[in-house]
């Protein structure tokens, strides 16, 4: 059998993840120093945080608003971001820019399900 490890960079970290209720993956992570709870999608084309947890993560936005495509048959009002640090406690994982995103509809349904709200 293959082995995944000797394919691997040496900057490889395997992260825990919690299998949510609804059978969704997340993990804590931090953004620019500020932890938030994470939702694992591995067929998005971006990472995504709450437009309202801007300035809570100290993002900053370095285009124009866009209109972005997700699961649904609406266009979904995104805004890209510069580039911020992110990390798993205290291991730096690199810089990654974000999608900004109206998560209100997403956090509403996870909590219906009795789950607590997601940053991104």
């Amino acid at each position: 059998m293959l082995r995944l490890h000797p394919f691997l960079s040496e900057s490889y970290h395997q992260l825990p993840l919690k299998r949510m209720r609804t059978g969704h993956l997340c993990l804590q992570l931090q953004i620019n120093g500020f932890s938030g709870r994470f939702l694992v999608d591995s067929s998005a084309s971006k990472s995504c945080v709450s437009f309202q947890l801007q300035e809570a993560f100290q993002l900053t936005t370095n285009a124009p608003a866009i209109a972005a495509a997700g699961a649904g048959k609406d266009k979904l009002h995104a805004q890209p971001t510069k580039a911020s640090n992110i990390q798993f406690k205290k291991i730096p994982l690199g810089r990654l820019s974000f999608l900004l995103l109206d998560m209100e509809a997403i956090n509403a349904t996870l909590m219906e399900e009795g789950e607590q709200p997601i940053d991104g």
